[in-house]
């Protein structure tokens, strides 16, 4: 049981520090603004900033606070921002 949550910590971690971070830099940021260390920085903290507040938005809206419920608030940001930003290259 042990090997299970070291494998779902590895997989968690950058899942919650630095997926969302980094597809949001992608909607605020366009393609060559920022450099490598630059855009990791800022995904890392607009990580750190957006997840804990949509998942606290949506405990104060009822939502039971959850493994299940905080990865599919990951997931749904993520999606979120990958959606904008297409959007945003077509216009």
């Amino acid at each position: 049981m042990e090997m299970l949550e070291i494998i779902r910590a590895l997989v968690a971690l950058p899942l919650v520090l630095i997926v969302p971070g980094y597809a949001w830099s992608r909607v605020l940021f366009r393609e060559g603004e920022l450099d490598g260390i630059e855009r990791a920085v800022l995904s890392i903290g607009l990580s750190v900033s957006i997840v804990p507040l949509a998942i606290f938005f949506l405990n104060r809206a009822g939502m039971p606070i959850t493994a299940l419920s905080s990865f599919a608030t990951i997931v749904a940001l993520t999606i979120l921002a990958l959606v904008v930003e297409r959007v945003m290259k077509r216009c």
